[in-house]
Parts: structure tokens; sequence; C-alpha cells
């Protein structure tokens, strides 16, 4: 072999990157973001979370407003009546007036007890407890798709960057057989190969390239990130974070007990309905005066104090709160039955999840080893060729399986990092920051 065809196959040895060398060269503008920080920006920018909130904070309100209708409600009046004389007396003209002026003034305190109020309280409480579980749902979903989402750019990233360094390594090769070629020691179809593989290459360059876009835009649209940033190595999720503990699912996750309080509501609708049937008591106490002049003797006259108490009772309302009930019954057993079907699914999910994570992780620890064995295999196979004693079909089969060794790594990392989310959001209970 001739001496510039040995320089250049050196240069093609010496620059193939190997599977340890796989840091990526950042620009000074580009920062690290990390998957905790990530969460944080995504909880700040997320407006389905911050709805969530609202919602229990409105429901907060609610129980306020339910428990003050069980209170007594003070307020006064004031009231200025004129009455035009009769034409024949000094009597008012109307029959129901008092005098020709009447001058009112009262502090009153009222209440209205009845068993609907009551329950409404029991409505509003249950209505705040769903939508206290809604936000933690709405946490917990937010943080699973924010991490997902950052993990398909962690491996949208690594699949561009090694698309790169197989690019530049097919185009060196090829200048390598080109060499050879024009030495006259290899055939015209090599090169020809060479290209193709180079060709292929770019391809999966541009591919990795418009992936990478796509989950980069999708990462930023969840925290609101414009600038320049990349993420961590998804092998640190195997090497660097410990396996999570597999706790079975329960009635504490905030999905079942989001169900459980709409059923308390529906259940405290039933007996609002019920109550409907009932009677119920309002009483008034009054204080002050009713006089026709506002002079002291007039006024001491006319002062007092005045109550009242009455009952009212719905006899006949043609079947409206015996629907309202049948309604609420049905209400009940619906969330009962969607409520156990969403237990079934939790569970079937961890199980998934777990066995996910149990695989990923011995696929990939096995995949490090047989990393090593692909990069030995490559610098087999270009040996040989140089010498004489292999094809380039061998060099060429020797690369892909080294590309394909490293997809499958960290395709395996990318299922273990998705499965430990996944773990994470169904674990109970699951700390909040």
């Amino acid at each position: 072999m001739s001496q510039p065809v040995w320089l250049a196959f050196v240069v093609f040895v010496l620059g193939f990157p190997a599977a340890g060398q796989e840091s990526e060269v950042r620009s000074a503008d580009t920062r690290v973001l990390g998957r905790e920080e990530a969460v944080r920006l995504a909880l700040a920018n997320a407006a389905q979370y911050q709805q969530a909130q609202i919602e229990q904070s409105i429901a907060a309100a609610d129980v306020r407003q339910a428990r003050a209708a069980l209170l007594p409600v003070v307020g006064a009046s004031g009231l200025l009546t004129y009455n035009s004389p009769s034409s024949s007396s000094a009597s008012p003209s109307f029959l129901g007036a008092n005098a020709i002026r009447e001058y009112q003034g009262l502090i009153m305190v009222n209440e209205t007890l009845s068993f609907s109020l009551a329950a409404s309280v029991q409505r509003a409480r249950a209505a705040l407890a769903a939508a206290r579980a809604g936000t933690d749902l709405a946490w917990r979903q937010l943080i699973l798709l924010t991490e997902q989402t950052y993990y398909s750019l962690s491996f949208s990233e690594n699949q561009y960057r090694f698309a790169g360094e197989n690019l530049q390594a097919a185009e060196r090769f090829e200048a390598v057989t080109r060499s050879m070629l024009t030495a006259g020691e290899i055939p015209e179809a090599d090169l020809n190969r060479a290209r193709l593989q180079t060709e292929s290459r770019r391809s999966e360059l541009q591919q990795s390239m418009a992936a990478r876009t796509a989950a980069r835009e999708s990462l930023q649209a969840l925290i609101g990130e414009g600038e320049r940033f990349t993420t961590t190595s998804l092998l640190d999720e195997i090497v660097v974070q410990p396996s999570p503990a597999a706790a079975e699912t329960g009635e504490t996750h905030p999905a079942l007990q989001q169900l459980q309080a709409q059923r308390n509501a529906a259940a405290a609708e039933l007996r609002i309905a019920r109550g409907e049937r009932l009677p119920s008591l309002t009483w008034t106490l009054a204080r002050g005066f009713d006089s026709d002049s506002l002079q002291s003797s007039a006024l001491r006259q006319h002062r007092g104090m005045l109550a009242t108490a009455g009952v009212s009772w719905s006899l006949i309302d043609w079947g409206a709160s015996a629907a309202r009930q049948a309604q609420a019954r049905l209400r009940v057993r619906s969330l009962e039955v969607q409520a156990e079907q969403v237990r079934r699914n939790l569970s079937g999910q961890l199980r998934s999840a777990v066995a996910t994570l149990e695989s990923a992780e011995a696929r990939a620890r096995l995949l490090l080893r047989a990393r090593e064995d692909a990069e030995r295999n490559v610098s087999t196979a270009e040996a040989r060729y140089r010498a004489g004693e292999g094809s380039i079909l061998e060099v060429t089969d020797a690369q892909n399986l080294l590309v394909a060794q490293r997809t499958s790594l960290y395709t395996a990392a990318f299922d273990y990092a998705v499965a430990r989310s996944q773990i994470e959001a169904l674990r109970v209970p699951r700390e909040r920051p």
C-alpha cells in the first residue's frame, strides 16, 4: 500500500468517534437545562395547571358562601313614605297607610334553616376536595409530560450528534477508498459503495435534525424558554438516578380522590333534593322605630322590637324534586363505575411501567458492554480491509452495527427514563415541591 493511502487510513481510524467520546461541543452561549429546572419552568408557565389552581380557589370561595348561608344575616334599613291626605279628612288616602308621613328605621337579623342548606355546605366541601385532587392530578400530569418531552429532546440531541459523527466517519472512509482507487488497490465498486454509505449518513443527519427541532419546540412550548439550551445525557438516568420503588397505587391517588369527592358531591345533591320536600324555617328579629314624626317624643313612643317566624313546605312540585333525586342517584352510580375502571387502569399502568423499567435497565447494561465489542469490530474490519484481507462490505457492516448499537443503547435509556417518570407519577404518595 502506498504512503498517501496509508496516511489516509491513519486519519480515518483516529478520526472515527468512539462511543466513550460522545460529549457534544457546545457553544459558549448554550447552557445545560436540567430536568428539574425544566419541570419548574413548566409548572410556572403551564396554563392548564394554573387553571386547576384557579378552579380550586373558586371552589374554596363556594365553601365560604355555603357556610355563610347557614348563618343569620344582619342588616339595616331606612324608609320614608309619603301618602297624600284624603280630600274629606286628614287621614291618608290609601287604606293601608299608617300616616301621611311615615318614617321607619330598623336593624334586622334574619335566617332561613333548611335541610337543603346544610347539604349545600357538604356539596361545596366535596367540590373543594375534588378541585384539590384535580390540581394534584394536573401537577402530576404536567410533570410527566414535561419529563417525557425533555427525554425526547435528549434522545433527539444524541441521535443528531451521532448522525454528525457518523457522517464525518463516512466522509473520511470515502476519502480513503478514493485514495486506494487512485493507487489501483481496490475496484471502483468499493468507492461507489462508500459514496452510498456517505449519502445514507447524510440523510440520517437531516432526519435527526428535523426530529431534534420538533422535540425542542415541544419542550419550549411547555417551559416558555426562548434562549439556547441543551439537555443532559440520557445515560445519567440509569447510571446516576436510582430505580424508583414501585409502590402500589391506592385510594389516595388524586384521580381516585377526585372521583370519590365528586361522588360525595353527587350524594350531597341527593340530600339537597330530598331537603326540598321537607319544611324550612325562616325567622326575623328587628329593632328600631316606625313613626309618623322624627321628634324625639314620637320616636320614643313608636320604637320597639319586632319578631316573626314562619314555616314553608312544598307539598306538590309535580315530580321535580323526585326527578332531581333520581338524577343524583344515577350520578353517584356512574362515578362509582368510573372509579372502579380508573382503579384498574392505574394498577395496569403501574405494572406495565415497572416491566418496561426493568427491561430497559437490563437492555441498557447489556448494550453498554456490547458497545465495546462493536467498537473493536469496527477497528478489526478496518485493519483487515487495509491489509487486503477483508472487503468493504465488512467495514460498512461493522460501522452500521456500531450505529445500531448506539441507537439501541440510547433507546433503552429513553425507555428507562420514561418508565421511571411514569412510576413516579403513579406513586402514592408523591411529594409536591
